[in-house]
Parts: C-alpha cells; sequence; structure tokens
C-alpha cells in the first residue's frame, strides 16, 4: 500500500495497472529533481567557499585597520614632540621674550631645525608606507647613525633631562 511505501522510504511509486505516459512523467520529474538537487549542492558549496573566502578577507581588513590604527598613533606620537617645541618658541617670539637677537635667532634657529625633524619624519613615514609594498631585500643596517638620528631627533628632551647615553664603541650588525 502507499503508507507502507513511504514508511519504507518511498518518495513515489506507481501501482499496478501503470500507463507508460505516466512512468515517463515521473521518471522525467525525479530525474528533473536530481538535476536540481545536484545543482543546488554545487551552489551550496560556492556559497561556503565564497562565505570562507569573505570571512578571510574580513579578518585581513580587520588586521590591516588594526595596523593603520598603530600606524595613526605612531605619527602622532612621533609629529607631537616637534610640534611642542615650534609652537612654544614661536610664543616666545610673539610674547617677545627673544629680547636680544642672539636669543631670536636661537629660537628661530630651533625651529627651523625642528621643521626639518618634522619633515624627515613625514618623508620616514612615507617611506616605511612604500616599504610595506614593496618587495624588501634585507640588507645591513648602520646602527651608529640611525642612533645618531634618534639622538638628534630627541636632543631637546635629552637636554632638558640631561641625560647620559652610553653607546658602545661597536655596535652590532642588524639587517
Amino acid at each position: 500500500t502507499a503508507v507502507e511505501a513511504v514508511k519504507c522510504g518511498a518518495f513515489d511509486f506507481i501501482t499496478k495497472p501503470f500507463q507508460a505516459e505516466e512512468v515517463l512523467a515521473r521518471v522525467e520529474t525525479h530525474l528533473k529533481l536530481h538535476n536540481m538537487q545536484k545543482q543546488l549542492a554545487g551552489m551550496n558549496r560556492e556559497l561556503l567557499a565564497a562565505n570562507q573566502a569573505l570571512k578571510a578577507s574580513n579578518e585581513s581588513l580587520a588586521a590591516s585597520n588594526d595596523e593603520l590604527d598603530a600606524f595613526s598613533r605612531t605619527v602622532a606620537h612621533d609629529l607631537n614632540n616637534p610640534i611642542g617645541v615650534i609652537m612654544g618658541n614661536s610664543e616666545l617670539l610673539l610674547m617677545g621674550l627673544g629680547s636680544t637677537p642672539e636669543k631670536r635667532e636661537e629660537l628661530l634657529r630651533t625651529i627651523s631645525r625642528t621643521s626639518y625633524k618634522m619633515r624627515d619624519i613625514v618623508e620616514e613615514l612615507l617611506l616605511l608606507a612604500g616599504v610595506r609594498k614593496a618587495e624588501v631585500v634585507p640588507s645591513p643596517l648602520n646602527m651608529g647613525q640611525i642612533v645618531m638620528a634618534a639622538q638628534e631627533r630627541l636632543s631637546n628632551l635629552i637636554e632638558e633631562h640631561q641625560v647620559q647615553i652610553d653607546l658602545p664603541a661597536e655596535w652590532p650588525v642588524a639587517m
């Protein structure tokens, strides 16, 4: 009976006596259903792959956003000190505290030197941004020169806090 056939797992059946047209129509219908199921399974696999690709893309974008956030904080930090020096010396000049030509010249030289440092920082940041997109070939770094540039950049703080920096006679090779 029909109920027993469904209980056994049949999803369609033909009763006797059958007609050839009915059998052909049911077979065609089941072939179409089978093909549609295969197509649907293929589409599901494609959607799953696309979903995984989107997830990987989102993770990559999140990591890039984190890097950009850290980069922004670095830029703000690196430029904040020189901007403060320029602002402070400019205000001293505007308040007339650079009363002697020598004092005015010293303040202006500090402003000029600090402006060049800021330009160097911006150029270095642009170089860093470009390096991230380019292939980097490791080469030895001149650590003495790098440390000297950092000391120069921090010279106002070093002088203000009377910092003594002990440097090695010879630097190890760094790539």
